[in-house]
């Protein structure tokens, strides 16, 4: 049994995509490199993160300053009524305790803010999932690059530690097949050069061959 192979890393080879659209501010890596899980591989355009974040802070500042005044009512109004039940009504004590509930919402929503803004910039540097090397880089610093599947992969990473053939092999031919059978791959430029394989599994799924109908228009290579 033949079929056309393949060689790829052991984790196959992995397109390494983008959660956000932008432009390529920093490349952190070179092809061939060896990189470790979770280090930095590029890093999106993210000014306009940035000038958002100067204005949530702007805000949370404002916000801690206008819980200041309630809180401060409250407290002389508490002592109040410590020293006199009579000098204020429970209603004036109970409407300022939610004023300061409320001045105290607004800042944890300010301050939240900025949280999320800061996530999101996180998510405009892009980390390698795996250890392993840089296989293929085609972007650039100053490209535009698109966060959707239908885009040609920027970068390409893999392990390369172990190798592995992957075999396509003819839908008549796969009643052939014996899992842990002996295998041995020829170079496609110099058939005298052969490599023993040692099998590792097979994938179930079943992908019918596509029908050519022998237009110019089709490619079979």
């Amino acid at each position: 049994v033949a079929g056309s192979g393949l060689i790829e890393a052991s984790t196959r080879n992995i397109n390494v995509g983008t959660p956000v659209s932008g432009i390529v501010k920093a490349i952190y890596v070179q092809v061939g490199e060896e990189v470790d899980a979770g280090q930095r591989l590029f890093k999106i355009d993210d000014r306009n993160l940035r000038a958002q974040r100067v204005a949530a802070k702007a805000r949370v500042e404002q916000a801690a300053a206008a819980l200041q005044k309630p809180e401060h009512q409250l407290a002389y109004t508490e002592n109040l009524k410590k020293r006199d039940p009579t000098a204020v009504s429970t209603q004036r004590l109970s409407d300022l305790r939610d004023d300061v509930a409320a001045a105290k919402s607004a800042l944890a929503s300010a301050r939240a803010e900025v949280r999320r803004i800061k996530l999101e910039m996180q998510r405009h540097i892009v980390h390698a999932p795996i250890a392993g090397a840089v296989l293929q880089l085609k972007m650039r610093v100053g490209e535009y690059v698109e966060a959707s599947a239908a885009t040609p992969p920027m970068m390409v990473l893999g392990d390369e530690s172990m190798l592995n053939v992957r075999v396509n092999i003819d839908q008549q031919d796969a009643w052939r097949i014996r899992p842990g059978a002996q295998a041995v791959a020829f170079d496609i430029g110099n058939p005298e050069l052969r490599v023993p394989l040692q099998f590792e599994y097979v994938e179930p799924l079943v992908l019918p061959k596509t029908a050519l109908t022998g237009r110019s228009t089709e490619r079979t290579d």
